[in-house]
């Protein structure tokens, strides 16, 4: 086929379709609109090919198979999220016979949803209208046949999900799955009476009304899980649900307006849904996000209580840092003590783990500050602060939490380093003084401090690693929280009466309470514990260049190992090495702040872009008060101040 300027001529050894999908297929986003009202004037101005055209209409809507594509298309077909994603993964390697559906696979010889894809977006509504009233005028009745058939096995199908257990829980409302029962009878119905020939306009406005009923059930099962907690069994059933309703009421639609016309509208959107459809990742993407989102909901909460808002909070943190300080102090002694037992690999890390699972609950346990833990909670928190703030006062209060977030980072990092660089050294010396027991051989002192150089071995690699440890135990704390919401997990535990009998009514309703606000931090925390002891047996067993590198930790051993090398050490070590630690923290923050900030914002749907005076407010908050990012002001920052 090729065009004039005003005419367009069709080869007659040639489908007709196939023609048409590509002149569509080869126009410019720019000219596509005038190209089309180009190929609609040729076809009106050619009476015999304009005939041809709908001969190949109808051939193809008598296929069998458009009611199955109707009622499947782009809607999951397995009864499970993990089957499904499965199957989309198997098909992806392995594609379905095309024979199984025989409209569907006249459809995919006549268009390659991929490469098709981006003109079916660009097709306008009044494009549209024109092409339908052009070719469709005269057709026979079998698509609106299988529109009725679908719309039966639509309606059987929602009724069937209603019942499904993870759904019936969600809301409190007894019989809540009658809707849906009902729902399938007045389709039934509706059926019956189009089927006999007969007016039924008070069914369609019955089906019309108690389909947008059961679609608000959805969205309010949905949106509880916001007090219930989110499952992905849930959620894929809820998606599942969601895409049958806009199908069926799509079909509704068309039924209502008796014109197949309003078929091919439908079709134009299967088969960009089609196109879609077929990414696994798209389908993980949208099945997970309400799970994604409910894990950084909760890590937003706990990410509330790491931000200094004025200067008293601000010595809270000082005087919490230091408290951690104290206890990794111990814990690095304690990891050096078990390496010079000489453990075999595998015990070795066991015991790596559950010191620093120790350590880390000890540090919840009294309410201390651990630097590197914040940046996975106030990543999600400072994510919730920028949903939907588009106003300018909204953007300042924005610029301000991040300015608490950075001198809250920063004073639980000094404070942290305050205790932890001398006081290892202390230790060190006291052993050897008061016990004469030495932590490290000189050769393994001075392996500790070469491991921490920043380009002289893989610390910055190995800081790299432990900012995504640090990032997965947070995910880890936030699923935790959910799950526990989720299975009702405290409320079960103070019904159960086998553990009243063993440690009383009051001590049960003490501990369910206490796993409903610390589950999550108790479960991140000895997950992170395991994380960093198993990471270089890891690496031994692999031959990887696997480990980690925690600031904390690192200055810690650095101190402890300095005491017994002094006099070995070179200046330029003792310059150098310093200036890497902070390096190795200066990794594990931003890891862990970008994996769980990325998270955060994709879980919310947020487009930082749509939002560029952000950084002229930021950049103007940073030049008037700079000390705010470092330094929390006396009194605290009001937004007012910052016009």
């Amino acid at each position: 086929m090729n065009s004039a300027e005003q005419y367009v001529h069709f080869d007659r050894e040639k489908t007709y379709l196939s023609q048409i999908v590509l002149f569509m297929r080869e126009c410019s986003a720019e000219n596509q609109s005038e190209r089309t009202h180009q190929l609609i004037a040729s076809i009106r101005q050619q009476p015999q090919v304009l005939q041809l055209i709908r001969r190949e209409i109808q051939l193809l809507v008598q296929e069998d198979g458009l009611d199955q594509l109707l009622y499947t298309s782009d809607i999951p077909r397995k009864s499970s999220f993990w089957s499904e994603l499965f199957s989309k993964m198997r098909q992806r390697i392995l594609p379905r016979l095309k024979s199984d559906n025989a409209f569907r696979y006249r459809l995919l010889q006549l268009m390659d949803f991929d490469v098709d894809a981006s003109w079916l977006k660009r097709v306008r509504r009044e494009d549209l209208h024109d092409f339908n009233t052009l070719l469709f005028s005269g057709t026979d009745s079998r698509a609106l046949t299988a529109v009725l058939d679908a719309i039966s096995v639509l309606s059987y199908r929602l009724a069937a999900l209603s019942s499904e257990e993870e759904l019936v829980i969600r809301l409190k409302k007894e019989k809540h799955h009658y809707l849906f029962f009902e729902m399938q009878q007045k389709c039934t119905a509706l059926i019956e009476k189009l089927a006999a020939g007969e007016k039924a306009d008070h069914l369609f406005e019955e089906c019309w009304e108690v389909t947008l009923l059961c679609k608000n059930h959805f969205e309010e099962v949905k949106k509880a899980a916001d007090i219930q907690g989110a499952n992905v069994q849930t959620s894929f059933l809820l998606t599942k649900g969601m895409a049958m309703i806009k199908r069926l009421r799509c079909l509704l639609k068309v039924l209502q307006k008796n014109n197949e016309q309003n078929i091919s509208e439908l079709l134009i959107a299967i088969a960009r849904e089609e196109q879609s459809g077929q990414h696994f990742f798209r389908f993980f993407k949208n099945n997970i996000q309400d799970l994604s989102y409910q894990i950084s909901e909760h890590k937003s909460h706990s990410g509330e209580h790491y931000i200094a808002p004025d200067r008293k909070a601000y010595g809270h943190f000082f005087t919490a840092a230091l408290g951690a300080g104290l206890i990794v102090s111990f814990l690095v002694f304690v990891k050096a003590w078990i390496h010079q037992i000489d453990l075999p690999p595998l015990w070795e890390a066991l015991f790596f783990s559950i010191n620093y699972a120790i350590g880390f609950l000890l540090i919840q346990f009294f309410h201390f500050t651990l630097a590197t833990k914040q940046p996975a909670m106030t990543a999600a928190s400072l994510a919730k602060d920028i949903t939907g703030k588009k106003e300018d006062n909204d953007l300042k209060e924005l610029a301000l939490t991040i300015a608490r977030v950075c001198h809250t980072q920063t004073i639980s990092f000094i404070g942290n380093l305050l205790v932890v660089f001398p006081l290892p050294f202390f230790f060190a010396w006291a052993m050897d003084y008061v016990f004469g027991y030495q932590l490290y051989s000189d050769q393994e002192a001075l392996n500790v401090i070469t491991n921490q150089h920043p380009w002289l071995s893989g610390a910055l690699w190995f800081a790299v690693i432990t900012g995504i440890y640090l990032f997965l135990s947070g995910l880890l704390a936030g699923y935790t929280d959910n799950r526990m919401i989720y299975s009702r997990v405290p409320e079960r535990i103070r019904q159960h009466n086998r553990l009243k009998q063993f440690i009383g009514k009051k001590n049960t309703h003490r501990f369910a309470n206490y796993l409903q606000h610390n589950a999550g931090s108790l479960a991140g925390n000895i997950a992170l514990g395991f994380f960093l002891g198993t990471a270089t047996f890891i690496g031994i067993i692999t031959g990887l260049p696997f480990d980690i590198r925690h600031i904390t930790f690192a200055a810690g051993s650095f101190s402890s190992a300095l005491y017994y090398v002094l006099d070995q050490v070179t200046l330029s070590q003792l310059i150098i090495i310093p200036i890497g630690i902070l390096l190795i923290g200066f990794v594990n923050f931003a890891t862990s702040f970008s994996l769980a900030f990325f998270i955060a914002i994709r879980s919310r749907g947020i487009v930082l872009l749509k939002n560029p005076r952000f950084l002229t407010i930021l950049w103007a908050y940073f030049r008037k008060y700079p000390f705010d990012f470092f330094i929390a002001p006396w009194r605290g920052r009001k937004k007012e101040d910052l016009s």
